[in-house]
């Protein structure tokens, strides 16, 4: 009964899945999803992946399949899959159509995950690159929902900002890599 239970709770992500169904389901014109985004009152954010890949497997099980993680995700951004061997047309910033690998070398994604967070002029306001653990994706949620980019440009100073402010507080931290 434990094991049946334990089976049926387990999130429904398989290794290569481009993300939950909750993903923005685009015609992936890039111009027109930051404006939708904005429209809602959100940020576009792209996530790159590749099939088989187990950080991105990892990711969206140990991750984005939190409560929390997933709502605040949901309330902050329009998430786009790009898959970065993918043969999807994208259409870019400029209006150039473009497979989905190509976007992605253009973009100087190499690795995956890679997430993209844009502002409403096309503007990247943040680039995470590899496994993100809730902690240090609830950390880049906080960044952008905060306008923490404005004070810290830099992500990375921005979280040693907050294990500094966390350690003066006596409290736990460790978001830093």
């Amino acid at each position: 009964m434990i094991c049946m239970l334990l089976a049926t709770s387990a999130p429904a992500y398989e290794v290569g899945e481009e993300g939950p169904a909750w993903f923005k389901q685009s015609f992936l014109d890039i111009r027109e999803d930051i404006g939708d985004a904005k429209k809602s009152g959100r940020k576009l954010m792209l996530y790159f992946y590749m099939d088989g890949c187990p950080y991105c497997a990892r990711f969206l099980r140990e991750t984005l399949a939190l409560k929390d993680v997933t709502s605040r995700t949901r309330k902050y951004f329009d998430v786009v899959a790009i898959d970065l061997r993918g043969s999807r047309e994208v259409t870019d910033l400029t209006g150039k159509a473009q497979p989905e690998r190509d976007f992605a070398a253009a973009m100087d994604v190499k690795v995956t995950p890679t997430f993209l967070v844009f502002d409403e002029s096309g503007g990247i306001l943040l680039r995470l690159k590899g496994f993100q653990s809730p902690a240090q994706f609830n950390a880049a949620i906080d960044y952008i929902a905060t306008a923490g980019y404005r004070l810290n440009p830099d992500f990375e100073t921005y979280l040693k900002t907050l294990d500094a402010q966390k350690m003066l507080r006596g409290e736990r931290f460790g978001i830093t890599r």
